[in-house]
């Protein structure tokens, strides 16, 4: 359901992200969709690089959740159109149907 990584998901959790960061601003920009972060600079990279800027190390197992549980879903289908919006949308489909 991802183009390249899952911390896109991570890129267009903002507020989340900065707040796990401990700061209020990016050191980093990436390019915008968010989906559109390439593969010469992926959205892991640009998410280790912030943690790095904040004075932190990227641990995917603690911070993804913590990052994604304060994450609002319908934002983040809002900011991953071409292929988290599809996913979860059959996912909420099929949620339906049980």
């Amino acid at each position: 359901c991802f183009k390249y990584d899952l911390e896109v998901l991570l890129l267009a959790s903002d507020k989340p992200l900065l707040k796990r960061l401990g700061t209020t601003e990016f050191t980093r920009t990436w390019t915008n969709p968010v989906e559109d972060q390439d593969h010469h600079r992926p959205p892991k990279r640009v998410v280790e690089d912030l943690f790095s800027d904040a004075g932190k190390k990227y641990k995917e197992t603690a911070d993804v959740p913590w990052i994604l549980e304060r994450s609002d879903y319908n934002e983040l289908q809002n900011k991953c159109p071409q292929n988290f919006k599809p996913f979860l949308e059959g996912l909420l489909k099929l949620l339906e149907q049980e």
